[in-house]
């Protein structure tokens, strides 16, 4: 069989990039292909494609959204020096497909495929699409999402329901003895995390509320690399009892085993929350970001009654964290919520979709 050159790009979140190394991972093990991820190498999504050993491209992209009109200004400059990149490498690489989640990474990726008349497929892994997905929409040859609450923003005919692909990790024998075994322990633990790149909000409400939390609770606690120096040494002044119930990272390779071995995670409401936190059957206490779409998917896990929301972190964060944490029936009922949304992985219903694809325009 003919090698095929297959080009993804997403980012700059875990949100927009696992989604992508899931869909990788699907392909690699149906048909013999090249691999490329253009991204930022300012971006997690770097490491992320060497660690999959993809070739990775940097295209040295930039968001554009600002309300500052210099920003905005130097914005568009770089989006045209990313086009332009994106273009050469496209040129160079030949790939007979181009598979993009959203994110600002994408949109340089997107048009210069639709210049090259390269086709391009959409997953997107959110509820409401982004605005770079959203200028791609009508150049999209098919168009992919997670549930069927996002069908009402795409057209109808180009559009399949295919679920959230998820890493094999989170289908592990791990995480499902974790997830049985999670009602026995005694001490609750509370999952604190802000995404892939960080939340200052959330891990100031965590340092301020840190030795109260400790005194009930263990924490696991991803904060991003930014505030990562500042929390650790914050952990480091700790007596070594309370120290052993505080787990700190930047950033986690094991994020499946992690919320596996919880009870309840905070955190932001960015796409990954869709698949992640119902394949691992974990309650939800969320803060969706202000400036972004974040709170639909927030509000669709709510409504399936897998998640709270919270607008107020210093008035009700805590407060919502204490009931729910001495609250055994009312966290089960949740969590059987949450069980209940996790959908089939599609990372291989994907995977053979974009094949299929590939070879009806042979």
């Amino acid at each position: 069989m003919k090698e095929k050159n297959i080009v993804i790009s997403g980012g700059h979140t875990g949100g927009h990039i696992f989604p992508l190394i899931a869909i990788y991972s699907a392909l690699k093990q149906n048909n013999s292909s090249t691999m490329y991820f253009y991204g930022s190498k300012n971006g997690p999504e770097q490491q992320i494609a060497i660690d999959h050993k993809i070739n990775f491209k940097n295209i040295n992209p930039s968001q554009i959204r600002t309300r500052n009109p210099f920003k905005l200004f130097l914005g568009i400059i770089n989006f045209y020096k990313s086009y332009i990149k994106a273009k050469k490498f496209l040129i160079d690489d030949n790939p007979e497909i181009v598979i993009i989640t959203g994110g600002f990474t994408s949109a340089p990726v997107g048009w210069s495929a639709k210049k090259l008349k390269i086709p391009f497929i959409i997953y997107c892994p959110d509820i409401k699409p982004g605005w770079a997905i959203k200028s791609l929409i009508k150049h999209a040859k098919k168009i992919y999402c997670s549930v069927d609450e996002s069908t009402q923003f795409f057209p109808k005919d180009k559009t399949i329901v295919t679920g959230y692909p998820l890493r094999k990790e989170f289908y592990s024998d791990s995480i499902l003895k974790y997830n049985n075994q999670r009602q026995a322990i005694p001490v609750k633990t509370l999952l604190i995390m802000g995404g892939s790149l960080g939340s200052y909000e959330i891990n100031e409400f965590t340092k301020q509320n840190l030795i109260f939390l400790l005194s009930q609770y263990k924490i696991i606690h991803i904060c991003g690399k930014n505030d990562y120096q500042k929390l650790n040494r914050r952990k480091n002044q700790l007596n070594n009892e309370t120290k052993r119930n505080y787990e700190l990272y930047d950033f986690s390779n094991d994020i499946s085993l992690l919320m596996a071995k919880s009870d309840l995670v905070f955190c932001r409401a960015g796409a990954s929350i869709l698949g992640e936190l119902p394949a691992t059957s974990l309650p939800a206490i969320l803060y969706p970001g202000q400036f972004s779409d974040q709170i639909f998917n927030a509000q669709y896990l709510e409504k399936k009654g897998a998640a709270i929301i919270v607008k107020n972190i210093n008035k009700h964060a805590l407060d919502v964290i204490n009931k729910l944490l001495t609250d055994t029936k009312k966290l089960e009922k949740m969590k059987e919520a949450m069980k209940l949304i996790n959908p089939d992985n599609a990372s291989n219903k994907i995977a053979t979709l974009i094949l299929e694809y590939i070879n009806v325009q042979k």
